[in-house]
Protein backbone atom coordinates (compact mmCIF):
# COMPACT_ATOMS: atom_id res chain seq x y z
CA UNK A 1 0.00 0.00 0.00
CA UNK A 2 1.28 3.45 -1.16
CA UNK A 3 1.53 6.11 1.65
CA UNK A 4 2.01 9.89 1.07
CA UNK A 5 2.44 12.59 3.65
CA UNK A 6 2.63 16.26 2.87
CA UNK A 7 6.35 18.00 3.05
CA UNK A 8 4.28 21.04 4.38
CA UNK A 9 3.91 18.31 7.81
CA UNK A 10 7.04 17.40 7.48
CA UNK A 11 8.70 20.51 7.32
CA UNK A 12 5.92 22.00 10.37
CA UNK A 13 7.83 18.98 12.46
CA UNK A 14 11.40 20.41 11.77
CA UNK A 15 9.91 23.75 12.50
CA UNK A 16 8.27 23.13 15.83
CA UNK A 17 11.89 21.45 16.99
CA UNK A 18 13.81 24.41 15.82
CA UNK A 19 11.36 26.88 17.02
CA UNK A 20 11.31 25.14 20.47
CA UNK A 21 14.56 24.06 21.25
CA UNK A 22 16.56 26.93 23.24
CA UNK A 23 19.87 24.53 24.98
CA UNK A 24 22.15 22.14 23.74
CA UNK A 25 23.41 19.79 26.52
CA UNK A 26 26.02 16.82 26.68
CA UNK A 27 25.31 14.10 28.65
CA UNK A 28 26.64 11.04 30.24
CA UNK A 29 23.97 8.89 30.07
CA UNK A 30 20.32 8.92 28.32
CA UNK A 31 18.54 12.08 30.45
CA UNK A 32 14.58 10.89 31.17
CA UNK A 33 13.74 14.85 30.94
CA UNK A 34 14.75 18.47 29.80
CA UNK A 35 15.43 19.11 33.54
CA UNK A 36 17.50 16.15 34.21
CA UNK A 37 19.19 16.68 30.64
CA UNK A 38 20.20 20.33 32.30
CA UNK A 39 20.93 19.82 35.46
CA UNK A 40 23.30 16.42 34.97
CA UNK A 41 25.17 18.05 31.94
CA UNK A 42 28.87 17.55 31.49
CA UNK A 43 28.28 20.70 29.36
CA UNK A 44 25.55 23.22 28.16
CA UNK A 45 25.10 25.70 25.37
CA UNK A 46 22.52 28.31 24.00
CA UNK A 47 20.84 27.45 20.90
CA UNK A 48 19.67 29.97 18.69
CA UNK A 49 17.94 30.03 15.44
CA UNK A 50 21.32 30.95 13.55
CA UNK A 51 22.78 27.30 14.80
CA UNK A 52 19.63 25.70 13.06
CA UNK A 53 18.91 25.80 9.47
CA UNK A 54 15.88 24.26 7.59
CA UNK A 55 15.83 22.48 4.13
CA UNK A 56 14.88 19.91 1.87
CA UNK A 57 16.80 16.81 2.63
CA UNK A 58 19.17 15.66 -0.06
CA UNK A 59 17.66 12.11 0.38
CA UNK A 60 13.95 12.35 1.13
CA UNK A 61 11.27 14.69 3.45
CA UNK A 62 12.80 17.79 4.91
CA UNK A 63 16.37 18.20 7.60
CA UNK A 64 16.87 20.54 10.35
CA UNK A 65 21.09 21.09 10.01
CA UNK A 66 22.52 21.34 13.14
CA UNK A 67 25.34 23.49 13.60
CA UNK A 68 28.94 22.52 15.34
CA UNK A 69 29.45 23.92 19.04
CA UNK A 70 32.69 24.96 19.68
CA UNK A 71 34.66 25.29 23.21
CA UNK A 72 31.59 24.31 25.36
CA UNK A 73 33.27 24.49 29.23
CA UNK A 74 32.64 21.40 30.86
CA UNK A 75 30.90 21.71 34.76
CA UNK A 76 31.35 18.62 35.70
CA UNK A 77 33.35 15.70 34.78
CA UNK A 78 32.33 11.87 33.21
CA UNK A 79 31.85 10.23 30.27
CA UNK A 80 29.94 11.98 27.68
CA UNK A 81 28.11 10.26 25.32
CA UNK A 82 24.40 11.63 24.28
CA UNK A 83 24.07 14.71 22.95
CA UNK A 84 20.48 16.53 23.54
CA UNK A 85 18.55 19.56 22.11
CA UNK A 86 16.10 21.08 24.49
CA UNK A 87 13.31 23.71 25.35
CA UNK A 88 14.01 25.24 29.15
CA UNK A 89 11.03 26.23 31.63
CA UNK A 90 7.94 25.01 32.59
CA UNK A 91 7.26 23.79 29.12
CA UNK A 92 11.14 21.98 28.86
CA UNK A 93 10.92 19.00 26.92
CA UNK A 94 13.93 16.81 25.15
CA UNK A 95 13.38 17.33 21.35
CA UNK A 96 16.10 15.48 20.15
CA UNK A 97 18.29 13.28 21.93
CA UNK A 98 21.47 11.50 19.77
CA UNK A 99 24.51 9.27 21.46
CA UNK A 100 28.12 9.82 19.58
CA UNK A 101 31.26 7.99 20.40
CA UNK A 102 31.90 8.60 24.05
CA UNK A 103 34.68 10.88 25.38
CA UNK A 104 36.42 10.83 28.55
CA UNK A 105 35.91 13.93 30.31
CA UNK A 106 38.44 14.09 33.50
CA UNK A 107 38.68 17.64 33.81
CA UNK A 108 36.62 20.86 34.09
CA UNK A 109 39.55 22.29 32.25
CA UNK A 110 38.90 19.90 29.23
CA UNK A 111 36.43 22.11 26.33
CA UNK A 112 33.94 19.72 24.28
CA UNK A 113 33.78 20.29 20.56
CA UNK A 114 30.53 19.07 18.41
CA UNK A 115 30.72 18.56 15.15
CA UNK A 116 27.62 19.38 13.06
CA UNK A 117 24.42 16.73 12.17
CA UNK A 118 21.67 16.43 10.74
CA UNK A 119 18.07 15.66 11.90
CA UNK A 120 16.15 14.44 8.94
CA UNK A 121 12.43 13.37 8.75
CA UNK A 122 11.84 11.30 5.03
CA UNK A 123 8.63 11.16 3.30
CA UNK A 124 6.48 8.28 3.64
CA UNK A 125 7.36 4.99 2.09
Amino acid sequence: MAKQCSTEILLAACTVIRDHISRLTINTGTPPTATAAETTCIATSTCTLTSLTLGDSSLTGKKLDVAAFANLVCASTGTAGVLCLISTGATGLIYWQTTFAEQLVNSTANLINTSTFIIRISDAT
